[in-house]
């Protein structure tokens, strides 16, 4: 039986964190010589436009993935400005918000988590009227002015970075408890940088996948058992 890895929350900045991307890439490779599956479920870069100087900054992470092929991808927050022809061209599926999959017998549901968060009333509201609008404007937004907002962008997020100590109270559970009874078997998520299985009943699980950083926080499923490891190269 083939083996699938989960990943999230990478926050890819070649300039700034050149090392968190080579380790990346070094994944990359170890993906291919496992033969896995490979999902990515959000955030894989820090800040994403479709400008030429954000295209060229982050080419090498663009390559690495058009060379392991059949890569899985959605989109997070960060980064839902990426476009589905543009990655069909490298081989990369961009999925849907809420992607279910059958994998080794599990129905599973994989969403970033940013649309299962409980805290996050505000962020929805703007997500819901103004990502089309962004994303209508960005073919002819001049690159000076997106870079100029990511790098705010990202200041601001550092600001306001939260230790989560408690991460399941950030997910709506009314919700989890929806797609368990529709028929899901694992939801797995980003976005909340802690990684974590937690177990329901009727043998459901909810999976939280750690944010990538010098310890390659990553999920494996192999022969139906799900396991938290970590890639250091």
């Amino acid at each position: 039986m083939s083996k699938n890895f989960f990943i999230a929350d990478l926050h890819l900045n070649t300039i700034e964190l050149p090392r968190l991307t080579e380790l990346f890439l070094s994944f990359l490779k170890y993906v291919k010589k496992q033969n896995a599956d490979l999902y990515i479920l959000g955030d894989l870069f820090d800040f994403w436009a479709n400008n030429k100087v954000i295209y060229q900054k982050n080419k090498s992470i663009m390559d690495g993935l058009a060379m392991l092929g059949g890569v899985n991808l959605l989109w997070g927050n960060r980064d839902f400005l990426l476009r589905r022809k543009k990655l069909a061209r490298l081989g990369i599926t961009l999925c849907p918000e809420f992607f279910i999959n059958d994998i080794q017998g599990y129905r599973i549901l994989m969403n970033h988590g940013h649309s299962l968060c409980e805290t996050k009333s505000i962020f929805l509201r703007y997500r819901r009227f103004l990502w089309g609008i962004i994303r209508l404007f960005d073919p002819v937004t001049p690159a000076v002015i997106e870079n100029f907002v990511a790098d705010k962008i990202r200041k601001n997020s550092k600001r306001n970075a939260v230790k989560i100590t408690k991460p399941i109270l950030y997910l709506k559970d009314d919700l989890l408890q929806k797609y368990f009874n529709q028929g899901i078997d694992v939801i797995i998520c980003g976005h909340i940088h802690y990684g974590q299985i937690k177990e329901y009943p009727l043998n459901k699980r909810l999976i939280m996948l750690p944010a990538w950083d010098e310890k390659g926080g990553y999920c494996q499923l192999e022969n139906g058992q799900f396991k938290m490891l970590n890639y250091t190269g």
